[in-house]
């Protein structure tokens, strides 16, 4: 749909002006058919990809709201921690911990995707049931991704907390829901970040 001009022609209309009035003219069509309507829904695409060079798309784009989700693979780790906190299918939750953990230790400039928790607890699940070591099997999944493109914005990101935990012990040294308080108001990243970014801050002292 989104590299078909007909189908975005119909999508300005629909997307612009109060009422909205989508027009068209076909051959295909009855003769009865209506040659207009008023258009009152909501619509919401999804894509992992979006056309860049379709000046037509970018006219339906400029009609919406974008939201854009690009997670660092810190953020994404952080979702998988959440989501697995009660354990998934039979896998204990200190049992996911692990696999995270293992996860986040053997990434590299590797970008991760939400999508890999799952098949890698499932690996896990097939390890443990043939008594084999689960960690090569989620390993050789690890090395299937692709490398991030920008992964010196991922190390940016990561001096960029630092610096912000610096100045949170430095503006509330005795008190750690202060500093916690101060750096959640900066970076909007979870409690489990603040405590990651403390460590590393403390073992580059």
């Amino acid at each position: 749909m989104f590299g078909s001009m007909a189908h975005l022609g119909l999508l300005r209309s629909a997307l612009w002006g109060s009422p909205r009035i989508v027009t068209y003219n076909s051959s295909q069509l009855p003769s009865n058919f209506p040659p207009s309507f008023e258009f009152t829904s909501r619509i919401i695409f999804a894509a992992n990809v979006i056309p860049t060079r379709n000046d037509a798309f970018k006219a339906v784009l400029s009609r919406c709201d974008i939201f854009e989700l690009s997670a660092t693979n810190e953020e994404v780790l952080d979702l998988m921690r959440c989501i697995s906190v009660k354990g998934f299918s039979g896998v204990t939750p200190a049992d996911c911990t692990a696999v995270i953990d293992f996860i986040e230790q053997n990434a590299d400039d590797r970008q991760l995707s939400m999508r890999l928790l799952g098949s890698s607890l499932r690996k896990y699940q097939y390890a443990r049931s043939e008594g084999l070591d689960w960690r090569p099997l989620v390993k050789t999944q690890l090395q299937t991704l692709g490398r991030k493109q920008l992964a010196t914005k991922r190390l940016d990101n990561k001096a960029h907390d630092l610096r912000l935990l610096r100045e949170a012990l430095e503006l509330h040294p005795n008190d750690v829901k202060d500093q916690m308080a101060y750096w959640f108001g900066k970076t909007q990243k979870s409690r489990a970040s603040f405590y990651r970014t403390l460590t590393r801050c403390k073992s580059e002292e």
